[in-house]
């Protein structure tokens, strides 16, 4: 009974707490962990599966990182606005009010 116990144990430890705690240390999802760490070890043995993770972490942060990068190079080549059409995006006051009083909603 006691076997039974400590071998259930290690089979929860190993296969559900351990990808939660790895997963959120590199900030990649749990499943990539136990996905990773299972191809890592088909491929490459004890080898590949200990290095399967930070693999996969890494190209998980160039992956946001170009993302990141192109969407920022995207916006900056989207023109501003400028001359009559920066008044159709300046903040005004509703009709019949006073300037400064109600402004943009």
């Amino acid at each position: 009974m006691v076997l039974i116990v400590v071998l259930a144990v290690q089979q929860i430890e190993g296969h559900v707490l351990q990808p939660f705690i790895l997963g959120r240390a590199v900030r990649v999802h749990p499943l990539a962990v136990v996905l990773s760490v299972a191809a890592g070890s088909l491929i490459g043995g004890i080898g590949g599966a200990v290095v399967a993770v930070p693999l996969v972490a890494v190209a998980n942060t160039v992956v946001v990182y170009l993302r990141g990068y192109s969407q920022e190079n995207a916006l900056r080549a989207v023109p501003g606005p400028h001359g009559a059409t920066a008044s159709g995006t300046a903040p005004t006051a509703p009709p019949g009010l006073p300037p400064g009083e109600g402004g943009a909603r």
